[in-house]
């Protein structure tokens, strides 16, 4: 699984060296090369007012020269990326901006895709190999949208053209009148049915689904069901976490004390069904603006954890087969979980505990031994501690001189999660 970065936020398109500096501090190796950052989308919808705001913002206005603006703002923040290490193997180009005015010039659309072309070649050359673009549906009559993408996605492949390079379709929402609604990618068969499709159009060009967490949120759709029915077509996920009403790119997790955050039990659990392995991006901005700009290289180290946590989380059961056997450390409920998800498939040789008491004890199939007979495990055999108290354990491990195959387990986020022990409270 490859963990990156979303720019937005932590590096300033005319300033880039310390945001990109910071990343790579954090231990990042890749970012997503975010042209968003100097493609104003009003500069079509509203061309005056965009140009006043541009001006005021010392960002380009985009029409009158979209090519050369765009190589002319992004090539600072490339050439930070590749001097501290920092790879730009994906691009997001974003499409319209949402909002309730009815546009009825398709001319907009027009305009918009020459600038997208303009962004397409330079990814392109600047060695990206992958690029998030959205569907487009302003302006397009409702019914019509997979006629008009198909060809809008058609005139972005030949922009791309010779280059092997994967165009990753995005889930978004439709803004109107104050709410967010579904948009036409909001259901995977539609997604599905149109990535099949897309495929057919070019030898070069590759199409595949990136899923954003945060619009799946604000539309209430099921994420686990969403990645079943989308399965290995899914080869990006953007993890950022709002309040179900504010389109906003806040860290994972952030938003829990609301009440109405992500349901991070799905998102993991549905990743985790499709074994998915591809590119995780994390989308902080609007937890990045949010805190002291002195204090974004503590939150960027934090953010990385956070992709680390995911990874371990999705892929906590393949881990398992990499050995031959396996013992558990733990007899408590975290033991009980993994014997009813993972018990039948990968079945311990024994689990053991730092109660005496409790030595020779039978629990949940399984004999409870004590911590030294650790010592003597058949070779290749992993150690999965069933403890909250991981760091506590792995200590007492190494201290024991066992320093090799030890694996935490956790159960927060499984199929199934028993605690049998608030029975009858």
């Amino acid at each position: 699984m490859n963990i990156v970065i979303d720019s937005y936020g932590f590096v300033d398109a005319k300033r880039p060296h310390q945001g990109c500096t910071d990343i790579a501090d954090a231990r990042f190796t890749d970012m997503v090369l975010q042209t968003g950052l100097v493609m104003n989308g009003w500069s079509i919808m509203q061309p005056e007012k965009a140009k006043e705001e541009c001006r005021a913002c010392h960002i380009p206005y985009i029409p009158d020269d979209p090519s050369e603006n765009i190589r002319e703002f992004m090539k600072p923040s490339m050439d930070m990326a590749s001097s501290v290490n920092l790879r730009m193997g994906i691009a997001e180009i974003p499409g319209l901006p949402h909002t309730d005015i009815r546009y009825e010039r398709y001319e907009l659309n027009e305009e918009w895709l020459r600038v997208q072309k303009a962004a397409l070649e330079m990814i392109a050359e600047c060695g990206c190999n992958t690029v998030i673009i959205p569907p487009e549906f302003m302006c397009i009559p409702l019914g019509n949208e997979y006629e008009e993408n198909l060809k809008y996605y058609t005139s972005l492949a030949e922009a791309a053209g010779d280059k092997e390079l994967f165009i990753l379709l995005k889930n978004e929402c439709r803004y109107f009148e104050g709410r967010y609604e579904r948009g036409v990618l909001s259901d995977p068969q539609t997604a599905s049915k149109w990535i099949d499709e897309f495929n057919k159009i070019s030898d070069k060009v590759h199409f595949g689904m990136c899923i954003d967490i945060g619009d799946l949120n604000l539309c209430g759709i099921d994420v686990y069901e969403y990645c079943k029915a989308l399965g290995n077509k899914i080869r990006a996920v953007i993890l950022r976490d709002n309040n179900g009403h504010s389109n906003d790119s806040n860290a994972p997790f952030f938003c829990m004390s609301s009440g109405q955050g992500t349901e991070w039990l799905s998102v993991i659990r549905g990743l985790r069904v499709i074994r998915f392995d591809g590119d995780l991006i994390i989308e902080a901005g609007s937890t990045a603006a949010g805190i002291p700009i002195i204090m974004r290289d503590d939150l960027l180290k934090f953010l990385h954890g956070i992709g680390n946590y995911f990874e371990w989380q999705i892929h906590m059961g393949d881990t398992m087969q990499k050995y031959d056997h396996i013992v558990l450390f733990g007899a408590g409920n975290m033991c009980r979980n993994y014997m009813k998800n993972y018990g039948d498939e990968y079945p311990p040789l024994f689990t053991c505990d730092n109660n005496e008491a409790r030595w020779g004890e039978k629990f949940s199939g399984l004999t409870i031994e004590p911590p030294e007979k650790l010592k003597n495990l058949p070779e290749n055999t992993g150690i999965y501690i069933c403890n909250i108290y991981y760091r506590d354990i792995e200590a007492q491990l190494r201290e024991m001189g066992i320093t090799e195959n030890i694996e935490y387990f956790n159960d927060e986020y499984l199929d199934t999660f028993y605690m049998d022990r608030l029975k009858g409270l």
